[in-house]
């Protein structure tokens, strides 16, 4: 029964990695093969930074590359909750899906839409609907939420320590900003209409919250980890501090051992000294002292 059960969860983590692995491959290859926007469609720097001046193109580089490495650790790694050597590519998705693909996928989705409902306008115009299909528009802006919280479902992790995590996250973060300002240098133009409307303030201030609502969105996918995994955590918290009490306890054992040898003698291992230096025997009624005589003694 367990050995179904584990072929079934392994069948499903398959399943789970294989699906957005292929969609965005082939959302990708589609983009760059078919999707023509004539220039004075839009007045947006597409043609000048490319497909990789959106964040949501690099957003869905970033899953399809987690998803692959995830299929490969599916088939070759290991997903069990505590191995006793991680391989390498474990180690790769457990930081990569916590630090940057959860957050950064979430922060693509939520303002995307969160945007297209005040104006849709400032984010993707309707220009762009017969060059740009529904489906392909899905893929980068709804299915990455989607897969990524599967993967949080399905998929048992150890999220890194804060500060390593949030680090990776403001270090992707802080590289696609530098790169806005190098299309906006190059261009004169900002990749997302809605930063042609603010004043400089007003785009600092924008880009502030963005880091602070992606920094949140962070402990969202560390607060949904310890509670859908709430018993495989503790489990292996529990292992390792076992693991570390052993390890001191037997390390502890050979101090003692080596004290009791060096220290702990029994009286009859006493040496020639102490035999030399113990007290005269009592013997006799009344515990008197006894001395032998030395003709006893010359015998």
């Amino acid at each position: 029964m367990e050995v179904k059960q584990l072929n079934l969860s392994k069948v499903l983590r398959i399943t789970l990695h294989v699906i957005p692995c292929i969609t965005n491959t082939y959302s990708m290859y589609n983009d760059y093969k078919f999707v023509k926007i004539p220039k004075n469609i839009v007045p947006i720097p597409f043609h000048e930074a490319g497909r990789l001046g959106f964040l949501t193109y690099w957003n869905l580089i970033l899953q399809t590359l987690y998803f692959a490495v995830s299929l490969v650790n599916d088939i070759f790694g290991s997903n069990e909750t505590n191995p006793k050597k991680k391989p390498i590519t474990r180690v790769f998705k457990d930081y990569v899906l916590a630090s940057v693909a959860f957050p950064v996928s979430m922060f693509v989705c939520l303002t995307f839409w969160g945007i297209w409902l005040v104006d849709r306008e400032l984010v993707f115009p309707r220009a762009l609907d017969p060059y740009f299909p529904t489906w392909l528009n899905h893929v980068m802006h709804t299915n990455i939420l989607v897969f990524s919280t599967l993967d949080i479902f399905f998929c048992f992790r150890q999220y890194p320590s804060r500060v390593k995590g949030i680090m990776g996250l403001l270090f992707f973060m802080a590289g696609y900003l530098v790169w806005t300002f190098v299309i906006f240098y190059k261009s004169g133009m900002w990749v997302y209409p809605i930063l042609n409307v603010l004043t400089w303030e007003q785009r600092a201030l924008f880009f502030a919250m963005s880091l602070v609502i992606v920094v949140g969105l962070y402990f969202v996918g560390e607060f949904l980890n310890s509670i859908i995994w709430k018993s495989e955590l503790k489990q292996f918290e529990h292992s390792g501090k076992q693991q570390k009490k052993g390890g001191w306890k037997e390390k502890s054992d050979w101090h003692s051992n080596k004290k009791g040898k060096k220290d702990n003698s029994g009286p009859d291992e006493a040496s020639p000294r102490n035999k030399r230096d113990e007290p005269p025997r009592q013997g006799g009624k009344g515990g008197k002292l006894t001395k032998r005589k030395d003709s006893d003694r010359d015998k």
